[in-house]
């Protein structure tokens, strides 16, 4: 079952002064609708809400120079020193539980040097009182940390801004410093930071545990103090890894960004499409490099026996050859046919007509039978081991032929290589002197900061690369030690308690390690498919967009059905989409049926696409509850004609006096 804002109440806040304004909807569709003037109260509604649970107001574009909550008109009519209590409350609905969480402050009437009227604000308090079938008798209230816990199980602090949020702000959400906001998100949702506490109180036991040992035995202390550093430094190198990885995938976002706004630039639209092709060839052949580098490798594994036992083998077949070629090998005979022979001993002999043989040649048959058995054994094991040899001989003397002799297909590898730097030196030289007189592109610009990412992402792989093989060696390095500590235990007689708590502890840290990888990439994965679906539903360029890509560094980007990076083509409005797309994904994701509250829904929307996001928002109000916050002009007919039927709507308005807002329930 959603959750659903009841109500709001505020008690002398800023224009809203007195009041109360509910929401009320059908089961089916839980949209409420209000509609108001700019300055008439719109944003400071939403700001009523982020300030009733958070003590922040979301919206304040200067939060420095921001208002004080307390009514401007109640304050003007108070007498000096006179207390103005002020309150908002919220009032959720959860199954049969109604909830208030309610912020309160108070504000003594003063003067400023000017003579202005102003207020004293003493320091708010907040409570949540909860409910059960509507019986406030039953009410429990709850303040500190407590209502906090509250506030989190239904409004996450952490995503808060996923719950209420400005439409028309929405365009800035992709901008290269919201990355971090991004991955918070996605982080907050996967629960990550649980997991990482977790991970830090576990590395903390073992690092404790590890100083106890030293301690109790102080032969080893030396050897355990080295060892933990090593892990240590090991757990580093992970993180190194992690954050090159990021950094990489950041850089190279911002590459194809430059790329494409290089290929969309007619006059060296061709040489960045060639370009591209060559970059893309040479990655392939860096991966076929790299597989027949491996192949050899393994090749070189599968023989290394075979070329020390080389000439063993070899041995070993010429004096077994020798002696087939001597007559000295047992023959093989076939026991059936001597078995046929002595059971027709009895009759004529089908050629020659001549009676048997006699007894004596039975007993002669008899006596070869029993002794065939070993021969033949003997003369077939060695005619096995004969065939083997002549193989690994064969396989090995192919291996010592090419060893030294480089194969053809690599000869060709290299020299495809070469021609393709080559070329990609000639078409990075003409782009980086590349003069042009209509400043649409500045392309020298463009190329020196495409080197630039171009060097971060070297960096970031040469990171990767050496925190790799140090990991190797750590590990190495850790065994021997541990084999070290083993043995230095067993001559002290140590217990081995402790050293059995290390290794678990060592292998949570490393349980914990890959958990929170999968769960983040999972995570990362669930939303960029949701963000994809919702986006799509929106757009109206059905044929034009194909994929959306949510980086491990966690950068977003859009790409057509071609595959070609459309990012930084994006129209205000699909940016808005995307955004929307992504904000819809996170409270879809976080598994939180709690409202959204939006101000300005399509505030900056095209005609062409505000039917669609319009529907698309209506298709999320069948799920959960949805307060837009529309200007006139915002609430055209096409989109009122859509909602005004299932929609609870009301319309704000000020006051004559500009003091009140008008439309709400004193």
């Amino acid at each position: 079952m959603s959750i659903v804002i009841e109500k709001i109440e505020f008690k002398n806040f800023r224009q809203y002064g007195t009041g109360t304004i509910r929401f009320t909807c059908e089961d089916n569709c839980k949209l409420s609708i209000l509609v108001a003037k700019n300055g008439t109260g719109k944003t400071t509604l939403l700001n009523s809400i982020t300030w009733c649970l958070y003590e922040k107001e979301q919206q304040l574009i200067d939060k420095k120079s921001a208002l004080s909550v307390v009514s401007t008109a109640e304050l003007e009519a108070a007498a000096e020193s006179e207390i103005i209590p002020v309150y908002v409350a919220v009032t959720i609905q959860d199954g049969n539980q109604v909830i208030e969480f309610k912020r309160s402050q108070s504000f003594k009437k003063n003067f400023d040097k000017n003579g202005n009227s102003i207020g004293i604000a003493s320091a708010s308090t907040f409570t949540v009182s909860t409910t059960v079938d509507g019986r406030f008798e039953n009410t429990l209230v709850e303040d500190g940390a407590d209502a906090e816990i509250k506030v989190k199980k239904y409004f996450d602090p952490a995503i808060y801004d996923y719950y209420f949020f400005d439409g028309e702000q929405l365009r800035e959400f992709f901008a290269p410093e919201k990355t971090a906001r991004i991955k918070g998100s996605i982080f907050n949702i996967a629960q990550v930071t649980l997991l990482q506490t977790a991970f830090d109180h576990v590395e903390k036991m073992r690092n404790e545990k590890m100083r106890t040992m030293g301690k109790n035995s102080p032969d080893i202390a030396d050897l355990v103090e080295s060892q933990s550093a090593l892990i240590n430094q090991k757990n580093l190198a992970l993180q190194t890894i992690e954050t090159s990885k990021q950094a990489k995938d950041k850089a190279e976002a911002k590459l194809d960004q430059i790329d494409e706004v290089l290929r969309g630039y007619a006059p060296v639209k061709k040489l960045q499409e060639e370009r591209t092709f060559l970059e893309s060839k040479l990655k392939k052949y860096d991966s076929e490099k790299k597989e027949i580098a491996n192949n050899r490798a393994d090749f070189i594994r599968k023989y290394i026996v075979l070329l020390k036992l080389y000439p063993r083998i070899k041995k070993t077949l010429q004096i077994i050859q020798v002696k087939e070629a001597a007559g000295d090998l047992p023959p093989v005979i076939d026991r059936n046919q001597i078995k046929l022979v002595l059971e027709n001993l009895d009759k004529p002999c089908p050629l020659c007509d001549n009676p048997h043989i006699g007894e004596t040649g039975r007993q002669h048959l008899e006596n070869l039978l029993t002794q065939i058995s070993v021969s033949s054994k003997t003369s077939n094991y060695l005619k096995e081991i004969k065939s083997s040899l002549e193989y690994y001989l064969e396989e090995t003397e192919k291996y010592q032929s090419r060893k030294n002799t480089p194969l053809q297909s690599e000869l060709d590898l290299e020299e495809q290589v070469k021609t393709a730097e080559d070329r990609l030196k000639i078409i990075n030289s003409s782009l980086a002197n590349f003069t042009n007189s209509d400043g649409a592109v500045n392309v020298a610009e463009a190329e020196k900061k495409r080197s630039q990412l171009r060097d971060q992402i070297s960096g970031a792989d040469k990171a990767i690369g050496t925190s790799e093989a140090n990991i190797k060696t750590y590990d190495q390095q850790i065994a021997v030690l541990q084999k070290q500590i083993d043995d230095a235990q067993k001559k002290l007689g140590i217990k081995n308690s402790l050293k059995q708590q290390i290794a678990v502890l060592v292998k949570i840290e490393d349980y914990f390690r890959t958990i929170k990888n999968h769960i983040t990439t999972n995570m990362r994965k669930e939303i960029q498919a949701m963000t994809w679906n919702i986006f799509d539903s929106m757009i109206w360029k059905r044929n034009t967009f194909g994929k959306i890509i949510i980086s491990d560094s966690y950068d977003i980007s859009v790409y057509n059905k071609e595959g070609a990076l459309m990012t930084g083509s994006l129209s205000a409005t699909e940016q808005m989409a995307l955004a929307y797309a992504f904000t819809l994904a996170i409270h879809q994701a976080s598994g939180k049926n709690c409202p959204l509250v939006i101000d300005s829904p399509l505030g900056r929307v095209s005609d062409d696409n505000r039917e669609n996001m319009a529907k698309a928002l209506l298709e999320v109000s069948k799920e959960k509850q949805i307060i837009m916050l529309f200007t006139p002009d915002e609430y055209s007919d096409s989109v009122k004609n859509m909602y005004e039927s299932i929609a609870n709507m009301r319309e704000l308005k000020l006051s004559a006096d500009e003091k009140y807002v008008e439309g709400i329930e004193s």
